[in-house]
């Protein structure tokens, strides 16, 4: 007696935006750190002119600046929702700082009074887009960003017709790029972390049960849980990162194999918070079929592990 089949699991709807919300605090607080490395950087490039005694070059300017960063507000009393925009904002501080040092040195300030304002738009996007493409998780996203901070790149060089006859539409198209990388990256990291705990919930249910459960082991991107009952029985589930899962039970008589599917799933809807329902079950019992049967009716289950408050 054997029985495959497939599943759908997801964390319920509440956990789902717990790990929501945590990502995003999680992500918050890394900005907030990256603020704080900024402004110390601001500060360095202050102390520099001043050390080099270039400062009276630039010295309305750089009074500027230090105001600038002194009235800056400390990173920690940023709140989750104006993190980013105070990152955006620090950037272009930093920006305007290293290029004010570049003409204090040069002594050209009398030639360009001015700082150029696209210029420094576009140091600061680079260096935010290089910032945000440290803390992604996945290799696809950090690839694209990449892509997009040669697009900047380009821009600064003079080499995009793009950014020459649409400054403000350029950089307004690769900020809205950069938060959808950074929105699917969360997300894909969201949907790993659920489809983790659905897996680690699934190896102690059924250890529970007095299955001795083999490593758990990825194959083709998907989880493996495989384990076996003293009585030679046998269940393997494979779940991908959308929560299906693909079983097989293997060695039981009548249907045993779907009262133990149906114990399991009560008992990670009880104390591991996984909801579950069945999408398909076959059941195929070699017993039961005649000797001239051309071949097995195909096995197989799908099950989605889904979510909703209960």
């Amino acid at each position: 007696m054997s029985h495959r089949g497939e599943s759908r699991a997801r964390l319920a709807e509440r956990r789902r935006r717990e790990e929501e919300s945590r990502r995003e605090r999680e992500r918050c607080q890394q900005v907030r750190d990256r603020i704080s490395t900024t402004v110390s950087k601001c500060e360095e490039q202050v102390r520099t002119m001043v050390s080099e005694g270039s400062a009276s070059w630039i010295q309305g300017e750089l009074n500027e600046i230090s105001q600038s960063i002194k009235s800056h507000p400390d990173p920690k009393d940023i709140v989750d929702g104006r993190v980013d925009s105070a990152e955006e904002s620090v950037n272009q501080l930093l920006a305007r700082a290293q290029e004010l040092r570049k003409l204090a040195k040069s002594k050209k300030l009398a030639k360009r009074q001015e700082l150029d304002n696209r210029e420094i738009e576009l140091k600061a996007l680079l260096q935010q887009l290089s910032q945000t493409s440290e803390d992604l998780a996945h290799e696809q996203f950090k690839e694209r960003m990449v892509a997009l901070i040669g697009q900047v790149e380009d821009a600064i060089a003079g080499r995009s017709p793009e950014a020459a006859s649409s400054h403000d539409e350029f950089v307004s198209r690769i900020r809205e790029i950069s938060r959808t990388i950074v929105g699917e990256d969360d997300s894909m990291q969201v949907e790993e972390n659920a489809r983790n705990h659905i897996a680690s919930s699934l190896f102690t249910t059924m250890r529970e049960m007095e299955f001795t459960m083999d490593n758990p082991r990825k194959k083709d991107g998907n989880v493996v849980i495989k384990g076996r009952l003293p009585s030679g029985r046998s269940a393997v589930f494979n779940i991908d990162i959308s929560g299906n899962m693909e079983f097989d039970f293997d060695g039981y008589p009548g249907r045993e194999c779907e009262k133990s599917l149906d114990q399991m799933i009560e008992r990670l809807r009880d104390e591991f918070d996984v909801d579950s329902s069945i999408i398909q079950r076959d059941w195929k019992n070699p017993d039961r079929i005649s000797k001239g049967s051309k071949g097995l009716p195909s096995g197989g289950s799908s099950r989605s592990i889904g979510g909703g408050t209960r």
